[in-house]
């Protein structure tokens, strides 16, 4: 039998490249439809982690997310309609929750 849910991966890549994505799934996904966007906390997200041995907090939003602000706004943008799912291999014990957080 044939469903009706379609899902659609797709890879992206370059800076702007989840900025671009959010806005193009927004923009052109029907209000009456769900949306789930899921990210790799550690690659997608957060540039793979290259701020070893600095001060996370300390880096420019830039160097802690991929895209900065314009990142972090189409996620924002993106909450108000969709569900989103960080993936990360990472253990589930509530420090690294709470510094996955804390990263964001």
């Amino acid at each position: 039998r044939k469903s009706n849910n379609a899902m659609n991966f797709k890879r992206i890549s370059g800076s702007g490249a989840i900025t671009q994505q959010i806005n193009e799934i927004l923009q052109t996904t029907p209000d009456n439809h769900n949306i789930a966007l899921a990210f790799d906390f550690d690659r997608t997200l957060t540039n793979g982690g290259g701020l070893r041995g600095q001060n996370r907090m300390d880096a420019p939003i830039e160097a802690r997310i991929r895209g900065g602000d314009a990142t972090v706004q189409a996620l924002d943008d993106a909450s108000s309609r969709a569900k989103l799912f960080i993936i990360t291999v990472r253990p589930t014990r509530r420090i690294i929750i709470e510094t996955l957080e804390a990263a964001l």
